[in-house]
Parts: C-alpha cells; sequence; structure tokens
C-alpha cells in the first residue's frame, strides 16, 4: 500500500485502491460494507484513525482492524462519530415542538421513534429534553440503533463535555428562552451528564451499515445530516429502508442541508411537512 504526507489538508493521505483494499478486507472479515461511503469522506477517516494511533504505515491499520475486534469497534467510532451539539438547528427544533410534536403525539398514542446510524445522542438527548419539558406526560419508545457498541456506550452514558455544552447552551435558549438546560444536568468531574429521568424508555441495537436488523415499526425516524456521507444513487436504497419501517402517517427528518426532492417526487411516498427544516410525513 502507498500512501501520501498525513498531514496533507488538501485530499486523503490514503490511496483510492489502498481505501478500497481496506473496504473490501472489512466486509470479509466483519460484513460491514464501506462501499456505500463517499469515498473521499471515507479516506479522510482512514488518514485520520491511522493518525491517531500512531501507524506509520496504512498496512498496520488494516493489520489491527482485521486481527482486533475491539480495534474495529474503536474503528467504527472513530470513523462515524462526529462533534456533538444539542439541539443543532433550532428552527427545527421550534417547528417539532409547536407544529409537529402535538399532531404526532396525538396519532400515536404509544409512538416509537427511532436513531438509525447513530454517531452520538445530540438528537436523542435534544428530543428527550423537549419532551421533558412540553410533553412530561407523553409515553414514547426509542430505538437507537449504531454500528459501534462504543457510541452506544457512550450514549447511554448521556455524558457532554464542557466544549460540547458550550454550543447546545446557545441552541437551547434559542428554543426555550425561559430555561436553563443545567437543571437537566449533573456534574461528574470534568463532564456533565444528563439525569437519568431524561434517558428512559431506550432500547440500544447495534446494527451494521444496512440498519439490520431493522425494528419492527417505527412512527418517526431522526436521520439528519447523514445522507451526506452516501453517493446520490444510494440515497434512494437507504431512504427505501427507513420508510419501509415508517408507520403511515409517521414521519421522517432529514438534515436542513440535504436534499431529497427526487426521492420524494418519484418514490411519492411522503408528504412535504416544511420544506426548510426537511420534515416529511409517509402517505
Amino acid at each position: 500500500m502507498s500512501c501520501k504526507n498525513w498531514r496533507t489538508t488538501d485530499m486523503p493521505g490514503i490511496e483510492i485502491v489502498d481505501a478500497k483494499n481496506i473496504i473490501r478486507a472489512i466486509r470479509r472479515k466483519y460484513g460491514y460494507d464501506f462501499s456505500n461511503f463517499a469515498l473521499t469522506s471515507f479516506r479522510y477517516a482512514l488518514d485520520r484513525s491511522v493518525m491517531t494511533h500512531h501507524l506509520r504505515y496504512p498496512e498496520l491499520l488494516v493489520s489491527r482492524i482485521l486481527e482486533d475486534k475491539d480495534f474495529f469497534d474503536e474503528f467504527l467510532f472513530e470513523t462515524t462519530t462526529v462533534s456533538l451539539e444539542l439541539f443543532r438547528d433550532t428552527e427545527t427544533w421550534n417547528v417539532l415542538k409547536s407544529e409537529v410534536l402535538p399532531r404526532f403525539l396525538e396519532s400515536f398514542p404509544k409512538p416509537t421513534v427511532w436513531f438509525p446510524d447513530m454517531y452520538n445522542h445530540q438528537d436523542l438527548l435534544s428530543l428527550l429534553i423537549l419532551l421533558k419539558i412540553e410533553f412530561p406526560e407523553s409515553k414514547l419508545r426509542f430505538e437507537a440503533s449504531s454500528v459501534s457498541i462504543k457510541i452506544l456506550d457512550a450514549v447511554a452514558t448521556g455524558e457532554v463535555l464542557p466544549k460540547q455544552l458550550e454550543s447546545s447552551v446557545e441552541n437551547f435558549v434559542k428554543v426555550f428562552p425561559s430555561l436553563d438546560i443545567h437543571s437537566f444536568l449533573k456534574s461528574v468531574g470534568k463532564v456533565f451528564h444528563f439525569e437519568s429521568s431524561v434517558l428512559h424508555e431506550i432500547r440500544y441495537q447495534k446494527q451494521n451499515l444496512v440498519f439490520e436488523p431493522l425494528p419492527e415499526r417505527a412512527d418517526m425516524i431522526f436521520y439528519r445530516n447523514k445522507l451526506i456521507k452516501y453517493y446520490p444513487e444510494e440515497k434512494f436504497a437507504i431512504l427505501d429502508l427507513l420508510t419501509s419501517r415508517l408507520s403511515l402517517g409517521g414521519f421522517l427528518l432529514v438534515g436542513i442541508k440535504e436534499n431529497i426532492d427526487e426521492y420524494v417526487e418519484k418514490r411519492k411516498n411522503l408528504k412535504v411537512i416544511d420544506t426548510d427544516e426537511k420534515i416529511y410525513k409517509k402517505i
């Protein structure tokens, strides 16, 4: 295998052929298929992993991935995790609070909300807090799934680092101007944890990259800011999987910068509820 300078900032250091070889090796060993990912993004993720673990050559990364299952889970964590920012895209949460959730909770007495392919717990925690404040009597079930056990363990703790909390506080105030997010937190050393009463009715499930095993059904699905990592032709397959488990009348949320207009037009199984906030309803 060959590679460029690891500290190059404009292009990935891992060569295309090397990245494809790594993808094939992972698929054979673990059944995880990264070939649907945008290759450039995956190559950058490989660069980060090589640098994080101080590996001189990409061959050493491959060896550790294939020989050490714990390291492979660490690799999954590193290649999928992103920065945590509660109530990201605040207008989305305001629309949910005032328009979508009242109708949703009226239509589904005890709904299931699914968070597939989780990188972190920003949307899950945001929704749990919103429900606790605005709809404290509501009864919901939550499905939280990820390719990485380490991600699920981090989600289950409800941990938020001080730096992560700074932007979260600013967002929270825009959704709940008269409240303090710290009322839901307890300090544990140098980090914060959300109180256990917030983290309830959550079922954690390890899933592969195409969400198997799939939940029986979901009445609301959060898949925000994740379609961007797939090639355009793969987005249809992902959306087909998601909508196949979405209840009639259920809601799908994608990222505000993600465009699924072509899918909506061709499949005709989703109705646009909010164009700007990318909220859809299954019809």
